[in-house]
């Protein structure tokens, strides 16, 4: 989408709004933007359900891919908004990227949704996505934007088939939570999008309206507490052993 034609948008969608995405005209009839504070930092769009003309990772161009602005102010001499200068994204690259650099071990994985529980950047686990058939097998499906952060009833890698559609599930119990702005830990663990069941963090971004999240699986996390576990026990037994022994 056209950085104007978001802006035109958000007035239109809300023009009860006197914010960041006011538009005004001067005495030549020329659209101006308000500018207020929050617009005056770089606004993130990170186009959750808004898709624009741009080229795939094949260099083909596609209506259908996600696409994500950085945008600024530009003002004239008398410090009013005439334009905005918008730097296109590509999110599948430089914002999933950074949420890469929070995976840890074999499951672990960091990624972000949006409100509606859809996943604005991609899934480690897409190759696994395909083959669980919440993927069309496409050398170019992605998780971004297709897959909902929702729970099934039992752990989909395992072999179970869920007997309602996905979006009849309800989001995963991290999602529901950030969704409502809370911030929390659990390390009680909990179903992720393939019913896994996971432990992690997650925040909610007010500003840009996405909650992201960091998971691993509850097997993974727990395994070192596991072999500790069965060390100590043997480590009794033995002890125990040698004063039966004794005596």
């Amino acid at each position: 989408m056209n950085p104007l034609n978001f802006f035109r948008r958000r007035r239109a969608e809300t023009p009860q709004h006197q914010g960041p995405y006011d538009l005004g005209t001067d005495q030549y009839g020329t659209e101006r933007f308000a500018g207020r504070r929050d617009i005056e930092e770089a606004a993130l769009d990170l186009a959750d359900h808004r898709r624009c003309a741009v080229k795939n990772e094949q260099g083909k161009v596609r209506v259908s891919e996600p696409t994500m602005y950085a945008c600024a102010p530009v003002r004239d001499e008398s410090f009013q908004v005439v334009a905005v200068l918008a730097l296109q994204i590509r999110p599948e690259r430089e914002f999933t990227r950074i949420l890469q650099l929070g995976r840890m071990g074999e499951s672990g994985e960091t990624y972000a949704f949006n409100a509606d529980g859809a996943m604005v950047s991609n899934s480690r686990f897409d190759e696994d996505l395909i083959l669980l058939g919440l993927l069309p097998d496409r050398p170019d499906s992605r998780s971004i934007l297709s897959v909902l952060v929702r729970a099934p009833a039992g752990n989909l890698t395992t072999g179970c088939r869920p007997g309602i559609r996905r979006a009849q599930m309800p989001l995963t119990r991290m999602a529901a939570d950030t969704v409502e702005g809370n911030s929390n830990v659990d390390v009680a663990g909990c179903r992720d999008y393939r019913g896994v069941p996971v432990v992690g963090d997650r925040t909610w971004l007010p500003a840009y309206d996405i909650g992201v999240t960091t998971e691993i699986d509850v097997t993974e996390a727990f395994r070192p507490l596991t072999i500790l576990g069965r060390r100590f026990s043997c480590g009794i037994y033995q002890n125990g052993g040698r004063r039966r022994f004794r005596q």
